[in-house]
């Protein structure tokens, strides 16, 4: 909105930009992570942001920090605050103001919604390719599976195979999966400076969700082994 602004101050350059009607002098930068909502932050002082923003009270507050002393019983002040304070107040810790923003950006915002339904979206595409693979290749070999019928194998033995076929589908499917979900997560924190991360926990979630999609598509397909009639065989 204001053109590139960092290399300017970094050469020294006086600028002056207006904001909501009024002008203001660009004094210094500062790191701070971009968002979904914003591409960048701009941090002035009380008095100047109450002539910025005049439709704002000097008596309202937004969010307040409560810094604590060393060995603190966080938990404890909490409790003592959220009982001081008026209801309308939210006391939360720092991982609990965290989780709260995760939150609305995955269940209010727009953003989280495309995310949400892009991960559905994936999860059906998925077992859908899966479940064409499976049935395809069970369906070309069911001469053989009726053999194995005749041969005295059971159903369990052939269900089996097919189970194992597809954890193997789901294995061979995640490694180069999250190699490439991790080079995506730093081409993003890169062009973007939205500190996104892959996490263990992530990967171990997605993982059993793969494992469970295959899993899925493997019962499906089982299905077409009932047609392994020893007798076609003979």
């Amino acid at each position: 909105m204001f053109g590139r602004i960092v290399p300017r101050v970094e050469t020294g350059e006086q600028i002056t930009i207006e904001l909501n009607g009024r002008q203001n002098q660009v004094i210094g930068l500062t790191e701070i992570a971009s968002s979904f909502g914003q591409e960048g932050s701009i941090i002035t002082n009380r008095a100047n942001f109450l002539r910025l923003f005049p439709e704002f009270s000097p008596t309202q507050v937004h969010v307040g920090l409560i810094r604590l002393k060393p060995h603190s019983d966080v938990n404890a002040v909490k409790e003592y605050y959220s009982k001081t304070l008026s209801p309308e107040v939210i006391v939360l810790t720092p991982q609990e103001f965290i989780d709260f923003e995760l939150r609305y950006w995955q269940t209010n915002a727009p953003v989280g919604f495309v995310f949400t339904m892009g991960t559905i979206v994936g999860f059906f595409i998925g077992f859908i390719v899966v479940y064409q693979i499976l049935y395809t290749d069970v369906s070309n070999h069911l001469p053989q599976f009726a053999t194995m019928k005749a041969m005295g194998f059971t159903d369990n033995a052939l269900l089996w195979q097919v189970i194992r076929q597809a954890l193997l589908l789901a294995i061979l499917g995640y490694l180069p999966g999250s190699l490439l979900a991790i080079g995506f997560y730093q081409v993003i924190k890169a062009g973007t400076s939205i500190a996104v991360n892959p996490t263990l926990e992530r990967g171990v979630f997605l993982f059993g969700l793969t494992c469970l999609m295959c899993l899925l598509s493997g019962a499906m397909a089982t299905r077409r082994l009932r047609a392994a009639d020893p007798a076609d065989v003979f």
